[in-house]
């Protein structure tokens, strides 16, 4: 989404010093923005912004209707309808789906979600962006930064899950901006004249920028990049007992699966990225049981059925040489509740068939690995 919204967000600012653009560019850069951004409703709230932005620089209402916001808007339409052609059942269940028990699973806290360094940082950027934006040689882009940071915070707190990755685009953001700032003050401190406004960049500034800056920059490269102790300890065993077949994973944790899959080269047995409706399925049903409530609501009966018909057409469709479950007692996202997927699954008849055929291999102490009896000749 960052690599494909870049030009987008650059052209806003083009565009606010009344720059122009050959039709044909800024119309594919918002196509190409439309196809970043529609990976999440939320995002949405960036070109919003960045449109109001413009609105106050003083364009005017109609300037609205410009190739890139034309491009923007004609490529997300043509998303829409392929999710209606495609995949309706994306609308049409999924989505109903999801509003019925993801947000219930994955929900944070707020102080969870808040708990980051850049709830700190983003505050400081805009208190020093503002304060030292008059005389900025550069202001148009550091504006246009400086909005995306909060736009994709606003985003990230929109879906409260806490989950590093949805803060990316607001870290990166916010490198963006300090560096506009930075480079736009050094500009002028080199103009010694009062009238270069060369005090913009404060004493005071320049430093907290830099440390900024250098702070978010260097937390990635100092943590050595995504490290994934799930590839570090079964991609091994994965490749010697499942190569040239699929693996299945029961768990509520999408990095049990991924990048494990795509490091030993293995098929993806299931139809989900990890088993996102059962968290929230089951702490929904607790918490019905627990108000006394007598009779299962059909909303959750249809997502209970789906979840195991999914597992078990999943199954049967690729017979996966290695399953891998979650023993954990305490399992992410389950609130505490104690959860056996085997046991679970199993009061089903057809899963009972399907496990019949697999023996515990190995026993990771959080995770059991099962693989699949060869078959009678």
């Amino acid at each position: 989404m960052m690599i494909l919204a870049l030009p987008y967000m650059v052209l806003a600012a083009h565009r606010a010093i009344k720059g122009t653009c050959r039709p044909f560019a800024a119309g594919s850069i918002g196509v190409l923005a439309a196809l970043g951004l529609a990976l999440k409703p939320y995002f949405l709230v960036l070109p919003v912004a960045l449109e109001l932005y413009l609105l106050f620089a003083g364009r005017r209402l109609n300037g609205v209707l410009r190739p890139e916001t034309l491009g923007l808007a004609g490529a997300g339409l043509l998303y829409g309808l392929a999710l209606v052609w495609f995949t309706p059942d994306y609308l049409t269940r999924i989505v109903p789906f999801a509003l019925q028990v993801f947000h219930q699973g994955f929900m944070s806290s707020p102080a969870a979600a808040l708990w980051r360094m850049e709830t700190l940082f983003l505050p400081v950027l805009l208190i020093l962006h503002v304060a030292t934006r008059r005389n900025h040689s550069g202001k148009a882009l550091a504006d246009v930064f400086a909005l995306a940071a909060a736009s994709f915070f606003l985003a990230y707190l929109m879906q409260m899950k806490a989950w590093p990755y949805q803060l990316f685009p607001t870290t990166a953001s916010l490198v963006l901006a300090l560096g506009a700032i930075l480079s736009g003050g050094r500009r002028q401190a080199a103009d010694p004249s009062p009238a270069s406004g060369s005090g913009y960049m404060s004493r005071a500034a320049a430093p907290v920028a830099a440390v900024m800056l250098l702070t978010l920059a260097g937390v990635g490269v100092l943590n050595g990049g995504y490290q994934s102790i799930y590839v570090e300890h079964l991609a091994p065993v994965v490749r010697k007992h499942a190569a040239g077949s699929a693996i299945y994973i029961f768990s509520s944790n999408v990095s049990a699966g991924f990048p494990l899959v795509n490091v030993t080269g293995v098929r993806w047995a299931s139809r989900f990225p990890m088993q996102w409706l059962l968290p929230g399925l089951v702490r929904r049903r607790a918490e019905l049981a627990q108000q006394g409530a007598a009779v299962e609501p059909e909303g959750l009966r249809e997502i209970r059925r789906f979840a195991l018909d999914a597992v078990v057409a999943d199954l049967t469709k690729w017979s996966p040489e290695v399953i891998l479950v979650d023993v954990r007692e305490d399992k992410p996202y389950f609130g505490g509740l104690r959860f056996d997927y085997l046991a679970y699954f199993s009061k089903d008849p057809r899963f009972a068939q399907i496990w019949s055929r697999y023996e515990l291999l190995m026993d990771f102490g959080t995770y059991h690995l099962y693989k699949r009896r060869p078959t009678p000749h």
